[in-house]
């Protein structure tokens, strides 16, 4: 069964702010960047469990998945098929604050 998506405000301010520092040096690279993003978002769409186990707090268990040099932090909302997009970030950056 597919999963829906849904992208958290942080994730897409998260997407959007690569893109805009990305685009500064390069357009093209970064229209290739983000479409990678969104693919790799796309397949957890069909393989919700594809992310290895990122982080477990509390009753919440976050995965994560790699696209090129960013790490997209999701949830899986348990007895729903909806997958909730958390962060995404460079791999050089500080591990992110969970909710």
């Amino acid at each position: 069964m597919a999963h829906s998506v849904n992208w958290t405000r942080r994730a897409s301010l998260d997407l959007a702010a690569i893109d805009a520092y990305l685009s500064a040096e390069n357009s093209a690279a970064a229209k290739q960047e983000a479409g990678e993003i969104l693919r790799k978002v796309d397949l957890l769409e069909q393989f919700p469990t594809m992310g290895s186990i990122f982080r477990r707090t509390g009753d919440a268990e976050y995965r994560a998945v790699l696209s090129g040099k960013y790490r997209i932090v999701y949830h899986l909302r348990p007895g729903e098929p909806v997958i909730d997009i958390i962060t995404v970030r460079h791999g050089a950056q500080d591990e992110p604050e969970l909710p």
